[in-house]
């Protein structure tokens, strides 16, 4: 919720809707804060990028109920979706590719969307892009948690002290394969 309400400028100058859907419950994780956050800043200003005057851009976060697979892992779905012009098939399987980008049109290097993922896969998770026709793109954020603590009765105005955050140790291989 912090992270959207940094772009609350943007939103009124660009006459865009900025929506947050959160749970009014706390969920407490351990997580790396600043790396989920630096991926929440590249979506949501790639969703500024790709949306119109007056159209929207919601964030969402949700758990997902575990798999009957016998994982005991509980994923939690960040999902940014902006309503605009959908993404095509050839780009969607080449959009977290170094340095691609769908149009020279738009500014940008084309590595925010690689570096995401990489951050989001030293968590275990994963990131996907989901199309939907003729109203916008979805970017899909899934976390995987074996230990999640969900605590009632709070606020949504609290949503934005509802994660608790820890600092990740990567090893050595890790952090020279995102300087690369």
């Amino acid at each position: 919720k912090e992270v959207v309400s940094n772009f609350k400028g943007l939103e009124s100058r660009r006459k865009t809707n900025l929506q947050i859907l959160v749970p009014d419950k706390t969920i407490l994780v351990e997580i790396d804060r600043q790396k989920i956050e630096e991926v929440l800043y590249n979506l949501l200003s790639n969703a500024f990028k790709h949306t119109s005057e007056n159209h929207s851009i919601k964030v969402s976060l949700e758990m997902m109920e575990k798999a009957s697979s016998g994982n005991d892992e509980t994923t939690i779905r960040i999902t940014v979706f902006n309503e605009g012009k959908d993404i095509s098939d050839e780009d969607k399987v080449r959009i977290f590719e170094r340095f691609y980008k769908v149009s020279e049109k738009v500014e940008g290097a084309g590595i925010g969307l690689s570096f995401s993922k990489s951050l989001i896969e030293m968590h275990g998770g994963t990131i996907g892009v989901e199309s939907v026709d003729d109203v916008g793109v979805a970017f899909h954020v899934d976390l995987p948690f074996k230990h999640i603590e969900v605590i009632d009765g709070v606020f949504v105005e609290d949503a934005a002290k509802a994660f608790s955050w820890h600092e990740d140790v990567y090893n050595v291989d890790q952090v020279h394969e995102l300087e690369n």
